[in-house]
């Protein structure tokens, strides 16, 4: 869990605190402003992402990124940069008094502009297609991460279990063995004969030590020196 924080203040000498938690394993981050929490989300295997919220009148932006081997934090208020140790922003802008013409009957030709103005801004359904099918990429592709962890575990896991295999563990030859022969099950129900063959081999190699450990416990070392 990685936590940052940033402390400043505004002219009036109001004081702001902005604070983000984030899970670098889970992609889940947490923004806390003044104590109230404005956002708490996040996704798997996430390159960076950028967060608008308002800090009591204050536009910010807290832009999340990642270089492969970490990830930067950077703060933004009303356009300014906020460093680690603090910093003094503008007063937040005040709203101008507007004055209010007084009423009158709209002609039906005003009155049917505003629905043409949302007409005419309504999500265009071609940009929303593209964006689900950008996400469905991203979705798909994340599952190789998940592929390539799960090679490396099983990697590590042989690995482990030929150093005991080899210094006489015999648990570790029947616990290799039976997860060999699992695997080798999945070719035989897809019809994989080259792997089939390749397993058939390695199982026979695996039973055939099983066996030669169990006769070189049961055989005093004095035996098999004079034989």
């Amino acid at each position: 869990m990685t936590t940052k924080r940033w402390d400043f203040r505004d002219e009036d000498l109001r004081r702001y605190a902005v604070e983000v938690e984030h899970a670098v394993l889970s992609g889940d981050r947490r923004i806390v402003v003044n104590g109230r929490e404005v956002f708490h989300g996040g996704k798997f295997f996430d390159t960076g992402s950028e967060h608008a919220f308002d800090v009591e009148g204050h536009s910010a932006r807290l832009r999340i990124g990642s270089n492969g081997f970490g990830y930067t934090y950077h703060l933004v208020v009303d356009g300014l940069t906020i460093p680690p140790e603090g910093a003094t922003i503008p007063r937040p802008p005040r709203t101008a008094p507007v004055d209010v013409p007084p009423a009158y009957a709209p002609d039906r030709a005003a009155a049917a502009q505003p629905v043409v103005a949302a007409l005419a801004q309504a999500p265009d359904l071609a940009a929303l297609a593209r964006a689900g099918l950008v996400q469905r990429v991203r979705n798909g592709g994340r599952w190789f991460y998940w592929i390539a962890v799960a090679h490396v575990v099983v990697i590590a896991l042989f690995a482990f279990l030929g150093v005991r295999a080899t210094a006489g563990a015999q648990w570790a030859f029947i616990v290799g063995g039976l997860l060999y022969a699992l695997d080798g099950l999945l070719f035989l129900l897809v019809g994989g004969w080259i792997g089939i063959a390749v397993h058939a081999f390695a199982l026979f190699s695996i039973v055939s030590a099983t066996i030669s450990l169990r006769r070189l416990h049961s055989t005093p070392a004095t035996t098999l020196q004079t034989a």
